[in-house]
């Protein structure tokens, strides 16, 4: 592939990676589970979310979200651990492609994705 060419491949590609969120392909209800974690995180329409996480850790959240370009933003409203309530969780949305999610926690550590996978409606 000659340089020019691979060029505009790669403006074509961070043109994607760049491509806004469109905020109704993130609800629904999406689960992870490793290293001993399972999470199960809600995204409802009216930008409202529920998480609860089961393993070492056990934390019920719930609150609202919003889209900050790229960025998931979760403002805790109640939690099971006081500490977290009112906080404010950041996330970059590192891929959206159907049915799975894979979020960027931590900023500093590009290579640390959690991935979720859209739970199916009964």
């Amino acid at each position: 592939m000659t340089i020019p060419r691979q060029c505009a491949l790669l403006a074509v590609l961070l043109l994607i990676a760049a491509a806004p969120i469109d905020s109704k392909n993130l609800v629904g209800t999406w689960k992870n589970s490793a290293d001993g974690f399972s999470q199960t995180l809600t995204i409802n329409k009216d930008h409202t979310f529920n998480s609860k996480m089961t393993g070492p850790i056990e934390r019920t959240d719930s609150g609202t979200w919003k889209l900050d370009g790229q960025m998931l933003v979760q403002t805790i409203k109640k939690s099971t651990n006081d500490d977290m309530k009112g906080k404010e969780m950041r996330v970059t949305i590192h891929s959206l492609s159907g049915d799975t999610i894979e979020l960027q926690p931590d900023p500093s550590d590009p290579k640390e994705l959690v991935k979720f996978t859209r739970e199916k409606s009964k």
